[in-house]
This record gives C-alpha cells, sequence and structure tokens, in this order.
C-alpha cells in the first residue's frame, strides 16, 4: 500500500508552496482530449464526502464555501441527489477543467441497501445518472427512467473514483460495509478507474495533528488507522484535515487539501 507517508516529511511539509499547487491546479488541462476530468467520491455516511467537496470549493475560491450540503449526524446520509460541483476559477468566466461528484452516503441498513447502493455506484462511474437523480434506498436507478442517460459521453463517465473513511470511525467500519468498498473498487479497476482514499477528520482523531497539522508527519496513532482497516485501504492513501471553516484559514490546513 502506498501511503502518504512514504513522501510527507516534515522538511517537505514546510517547503510545499501554496502558491505554486495553486498554480499548477489552474493550469491544468486533461489529456486525450477530455473537456472535464470527473471525480466522483464515496464512502460510508458521515465520512465527510460533501465537507470535503466545500473544502475544495473554499479553497480554489479563496473564500469559505458552502455549496455540498453536509452534517454531522452520521446514522442517515444528508446527500439525497446525485450531483455535478463545477469550480469557476478566480474570473468568475471560466471553470476548471474538472467537476466533483457526490454520491449518498453508504450505511449498513440492511443487504437491500448495500446492493442497491452498489448498482448505483457501478452506474455512476460509467456515466449513466444525470445530475438530480434521486437516491432511493430500496431500488436502484433502471433504464427507463428519465434520470438514466443512456449514450454518456467520455466526460459523462468518472475519471477517479475517491473513496473516503472517517479517521475517527474508519477501525469501527462494520465488515459488510467493507465489502461493498470492495466490490465498487473490483468494478472500478475492471472500468480502468484510477482509486485513491481519503481519510478525513485527521485533526478530530489525534489530539498531536489538532495541535499542530505538521505532526501528520510524524503521528503513529494516525500512522496506524489505515492499518485497522488494511484488508480494504490497499490503495493511495491521502489525509485531510476538519473541514470546519475556521480550519481552512491556517495556511499548512489548506496544504492538506490541495495534495
Amino acid at each position: 500500500m502506498f501511503q502518504v507517508w512514504d513522501v510527507l516529511t516534515p522538511k517537505l511539509f514546510l517547503h510545499v508552496n501554496r502558491e505554486t499547487d495553486l498554480q499548477f491546479i489552474n493550469d491544468y488541462k486533461p489529456k486525450g482530449g477530455h473537456r472535464q476530468f470527473r471525480i466522483l467520491l464515496h464512502g460510508p455516511v458521515g465520512a465527510g464526502k460533501s465537507s470535503f467537496i466545500n473544502s475544495v470549493f473554499s479553497v480554489l475560491e479563496g473564500k469559505i464555501c458552502h455549496k455540498a450540503t453536509a452534517c454531522n449526524i452520521i446514522q442517515t446520509s444528508f446527500t439525497k441527489k446525485y450531483m455535478t460541483y463545477k469550480l469557476k476559477k478566480g474570473d468568475q468566466k471560466n471553470v476548471y477543467p474538472f467537476v466533483l461528484n457526490d454520491m449518498t452516503g453508504l450505511s449498513n441498513i440492511n443487504w437491500k441497501h448495500r446492493r442497491v447502493y452498489e448498482k448505483d455506484m457501478k452506474m455512476a462511474m460509467k456515466g449513466h445518472i444525470r445530475d438530480e437523480y434521486k437516491f432511493h434506498p430500496q431500488s436502484a436507478l433502471s433504464e427507463t427512467d428519465p434520470f438514466f442517460n443512456r449514450n454518456p459521453t467520455v466526460n459523462d463517465k468518472a475519471h477517479i473514483l475517491v473513496t473516503v473513511f472517517d479517521a475517527n470511525t474508519i477501525n469501527q467500519l462494520d465488515e459488510s460495509v467493507a465489502e461493498t468498498i470492495q466490490e465498487i473498487r473490483d468494478e472500478a479497476t475492471e472500468l480502468g478507474i484510477p482509486h485513491v482514499a481519503i481519510l478525513s477528520k485527521i485533526d478530530e482523531a489525534c489530539p498531536e495533528i489538532r495541535e499542530d497539522i505538521k505532526n501528520v508527519c510524524q503521528s503513529r496513532a494516525l500512522q496506524k488507522k489505515p492499518m485497522d482497516g488494511g484488508f480494504i485501504l490497499n490503495v493511495c492513501l491521502f489525509l485531510v484535515n476538519s473541514t470546519k471553516p475556521t480550519a481552512l484559514k491556517k495556511e499548512n490546513r489548506v496544504t492538506c487539501i490541495l495534495w
């Protein structure tokens, strides 16, 4: 498993240039004739998918944004519709050549719910789900539904799959939920879609990181977190701090989002 600690050191962290990173993102252009690069986020209920999207908006737009509705209640998913989030550049006339899609949260309600979630995820990866589709926990999107995109273009399909885990609860992940995530990852591999994972809320899970985000380089407790769920985290893993508005006012916390 490749982890952020393989390349992240205190020296590297201190020498990360925020402006250089922002300029790289601003200048990025997809290859292969793609008009936009689609990033599909999914994961357990309450992992912080919508909050992460808000953090990306806040960092790139330079102000606190609440584009995606987020909630800290972890019993049920706050995301009810399939939405595409486009990010405008500083001049507000042009948009970045990548979009973010937020899926409803995966929970361990019952086998049928997990099966429906898996089917919807596979259709989202293939580009078959249109914007504004309302998720139904008891039934997946059907081919007769008006929100079913019968002829997806290359821009409709997912180009990278991102699984978001909460650092506070990853070691409590139900086995059935983990198996569903693994099934989705296997489908992404068959479709040729790269897969990465994000460990969110690391400053909430580790007191030393809450005190100083640079301790992310040395936290043994944090390094142990992915190993607790190692049977599903055999992927490139990135770390993200708290997505509260006040957290994004600090330079080093923004660095975690840019990575």
